[in-house]
């Protein structure tokens, strides 16, 4: 399974919260307010482990950006709510199915440390960054 095959899985998994207006796969060049909140799915990284003798394992991290409003904006407090009734959608929308339908062997661990402030092309947004390691299916 190619890593842009899983990005896609993610955004699909994604594409069922109504809340979110756009979901990218890779960096957009620009994020438009009127397709806010918005999520960017990226791929943090990939880490080989041997399981066991001839048995490999890919396991890559993923982050998902979720941008809800730009901070140059007054941010009011309904934001807030929107940014986190959109995090807890994202993250019930990943755990739904931990084999992204099918494309991988599991999702090993989503996380996510709080609202804060993401940039996306540029543009500081409130938001959360999700990170997730998925397990790749074996050979």
């Amino acid at each position: 399974m190619s890593t842009t095959m899983l990005m896609s899985a993610i955004a699909a998994a994604l594409s069922n919260v109504t809340a979110l207006k756009r979901v990218y796969v890779h960096a957009p060049a620009s994020a438009p307010t009127a397709n806010l909140p918005c999520a960017v799915v990226l791929h943090s990284g990939t880490q080989v482990r041997q399981h066991s003798a001839g048995m490999r394992r890919f396991e890559h991290t993923f982050t998902v950006l979720l941008a809800i409003a730009p901070t140059a904006q007054d941010v009011p407090a309904v934001r807030h709510a929107q940014a986190m009734q959109v995090h807890d959608d994202v993250l019930n929308a990943l755990s739904a199915d931990f084999s992204l339908g099918g494309a991988a062997d599991h999702i090993a661990e989503i996380r996510s440390d709080g609202m804060g402030v993401i940039t996306i092309a540029g543009v500081e947004h409130i938001g959360y960054e999700v990170r997730m390691t998925v397990i790749e299916k074996g050979a």
